[in-house]
């Protein structure tokens, strides 16, 4: 019917906004959960899959379909969590230490902030010039389906955890292993999965 006025836009642009920080910190509170009942690939898996079902959703559907796709981009916002674990766990097996992978985790992330936003400039012109707006979104599905394939394709003895100690197995530490990778790198993963949204 009626065509929406700016001011409509941008208060519904505010809520989703908002709502898209609230349902994250929520979510990623629950993160560990997830790891332990489906483990770290299960989990990557599940996250990525909804990254890329909710680009879809933004470059496809209505204002509707984008509220509606909130819930699973709350989950996708945690893809990062485990894999920084994962690779926390794993660098300390190989002599890397929690603060060298932490420093060049945090250069990545500060790279990805200055690339991220200049590409995806780039391709929202490039897209209304050819009539496409939503380019940026399609090219976020075509990545976010790339990352899935690729755990996917990586093999299964890459995201088990570590084995334990012999002591700590007597102790009854063994119980918890589904999440070790999780609780090693909770400094890294916390911080990937408050800053995935960016």
């Amino acid at each position: 019917g009626h065509p929406r006025s700016p001011e409509v836009d941008r208060r519904r642009c505010g809520l989703f906004g908002s709502l898209s920080g609230f349902g994250h910190t929520a979510v990623a509170l629950l993160a560990r959960r997830s790891v332990r009942r489906f483990g770290a690939r299960g989990h990557t898996l599940l996250a990525t899959a909804s990254c890329a079902a909710t680009d879809l959703a933004l470059a496809l559907g209505s204002t509707r379909v984008a509220f509606a796709a909130l819930p699973v981009n709350w989950v996708g916002r945690t893809q990062g969590m485990a894999v920084t674990a994962r690779l926390t766990t794993a660098g300390a097996a190989v002599g890397f230490g929690q603060g060298s992978l932490a420093g060049d985790h945090q250069n990545l992330r500060s790279l990805l902030k200055v690339v991220g936003p200049t590409l995806y400039g780039y391709l929202f012109g490039l897209g209304c010039s050819v009539g496409v707006p939503a380019l940026p979104f399609l090219f976020a599905t075509a990545v976010s389906l790339s990352a899935t394939a690729l755990v996917l394709a990586s093999p299964s003895h890459v995201w088990d955890p570590p084995p334990q100690p012999p002591a700590a197995r007597d102790a009854g530490g063994g119980g918890g292993s589904g999440s070790g990778d999780l609780a090693a790198g909770s400094g890294g993963a916390g911080g990937s999965g408050r800053g995935g949204g960016s």
